[in-house]
């Protein structure tokens, strides 16, 4: 293996294990102040009470 083979492979090795790293922040948390507005799971109506609507061929 010649040396721009290896310096290849090294500069691809580090490029590998450095790139997946940028723009990582750590969590994402809500704004203060409407931690509410942004809460999971919401309250869905129960599946037995929900009617799927049909569209006519007019729209």
């Amino acid at each position: 293996m010649t040396r721009l083979s290896r310096s290849v492979l090294l500069l691809a090795l580090l490029s590998a294990l450095v790139l997946p790293a940028c723009g990582k922040k750590g969590t994402i948390n809500p704004p203060e102040d409407r931690e509410d507005a942004f809460t999971y799971p919401e309250v869905y109506p129960k599946p037995s009470t929900v009617v799927p609507s049909r569209k006519s061929d007019d729209d």
